[in-house]
């Protein structure tokens, strides 16, 4: 059987993909309908790449490599295979160390932290720090600082749009930094009118 040989110009796409800075995710739904996500690395890419698949009828994403000198390759398919079969076996191998406030609470966590809530007691700010949250960080940060502010207007009126698991964990903290909030200023104006 003949060997089969990588033309020149596959090998050198394939190297500039090993050497990419960063990945994009590009869907096309239609003419005037088409996503981007960025990624940092190719995981995070195929991370992305499944969720979009989901979300949108199983459509598969496209996956580019972003060079040094900003050009965009396509990533083939047998390397998206192969990180994500090297990804899954190291994701078996490691024992996962998920922090408390990262993982979904179970019923009784939940009730005990809005129980916390309806108290003035504000809620553990949920911890973004792996990789799939990395494009929702700064929404994340604004809600921390108007929490930080105590600004209960513009919490209210900020836009979140609960389309994932990231943006509907930041709607779930703003609420219940509401409801801790109103609490609070409720319990100090109650104690003023006491006296």
């Amino acid at each position: 059987m003949a060997k089969i040989t990588k033309h020149p110009a596959d090998i050198a796409a394939r190297n500039q993909v090993k050497a990419a800075t960063s990945f994009s995710v590009h869907l096309r739904r239609g003419p005037d309908f088409k996503i981007n996500e960025p990624a940092a690395t190719l995981g995070e890419a195929i991370t992305i790449a499944d969720r979009l698949s989901k979300e949108h009828a199983n459509k598969t994403p496209l996956i580019y490599a972003i060079t040094q000198e900003d050009f965009t390759v396509l990533v083939p398919k047998d390397m998206i295979a192969t990180a994500r079969g090297s990804r899954t076996a190291s994701l078996a191998q490691e024992t996962p160390h998920i922090p408390a406030n990262t993982s979904k609470p179970a019923v009784g966590q939940r009730a005990a932290i809005l129980a916390d809530a309806e108290k003035g007691i504000l809620p553990p700010i949920p911890d973004f720090s792996a990789p799939t949250h990395a494009r929702f960080r700064k929404k994340l940060e604004e809600v921390v600082r108007l929490v930080e502010a105590r600004d209960i207007e513009a919490l209210r009126t900020l836009p979140i749009k609960p389309t994932s698991t990231s943006p509907r964990a930041i709607k779930r903290y703003r609420d219940l930094c509401v409801t801790a909030i109103l609490a609070k200023t409720n319990t100090i104006k109650d104690t003023v009118d006491m006296s």
